[in-house]
């Protein structure tokens, strides 16, 4: 099972760390939100509680339309999902 989270998580966390970069330029409140929760789940199932965490406060503060600071932790959320990669493929 931890085999297969690890393997969704490779395959589509980029594609949600694109989908939340897309959603600040075009302020796109719903994706930002959607690809949010999707990789926050991801995050907590694999352990990440920074990713998880960085994720939530993108989120808070797109839902306030605080799109600058939403792209501070958009950094950040790349940055854990690197240590968090990182972290797998040395398990593997």
């Amino acid at each position: 099972m931890l085999f297969r989270s690890v393997e969704s998580f490779f395959g589509e966390a980029p594609e949600l760390i694109a989908d939340i970069g897309q959603s600040l330029e075009t302020h796109d409140v719903l994706l930002a939100r959607s690809a949010c929760v999707a990789l926050r789940v991801r995050a907590e199932a694999l352990g990440s509680k920074e990713l998880a965490a960085a994720t939530n406060a993108l989120a808070a503060f797109v839902d306030i339309g605080d799109f600058t600071t939403a792209a501070g932790f958009k950094d950040q959320i790349e940055h854990e999902y690197g240590v968090l990669f990182r972290r797998l493929m040395l398990q593997r």
